[in-house]
C-alpha cells in the first residue's frame, strides 16, 4: 500500500513538472514571437529556459536537443532581427 502511495506521489510530481515544462516552453516561444527582439536576446532567453528545463529534468540534455532546440532555432530564425541590420527575418 505504501509503495502504491509513493508511486502515485512520484507520478503526480512528474505530471506537475511536465505541465510546468509545457508552460515554460510555450511562454518562451510566445515571448520571442511577439517580442520583436534581436537574435542575441532571444538566444539568451532560450538558454535560461534550457537551464531551467535541465534543473527540472537532470540528465535530459539529449532529449532537449532533439525536441526543443530545433523548435527554438526555427522561431529565432523566423521572428528575430539581426541587431546589426535591424530588420525582421
Amino acid at each position: 500500500m505504501e509503495d502504491r502511495c509513493a508511486d502515485s506521489m512520484l507520478l503526480q510530481e512528474e505530471d506537475r513538472r511536465m505541465r510546468y515544462l509545457r508552460t515554460l516552453v510555450d511562454f518562451t516561444a510566445q515571448l520571442i514571437i511577439q517580442g520583436r527582439m534581436n537574435r542575441p536576446d532571444a538566444e539568451c532567453i532560450v538558454e535560461v529556459m534550457r537551464l531551467q528545463i535541465l534543473r527540472l529534468f537532470p540528465g535530459k540534455n539529449e532529449t532537449y536537443d532533439i525536441i526543443y532546440r530545433p523548435r527554438f532555432e526555427r522561431i529565432i530564425n523566423e521572428f528575430t532581427y539581426d541587431s546589426n541590420r535591424a530588420t525582421i527575418h
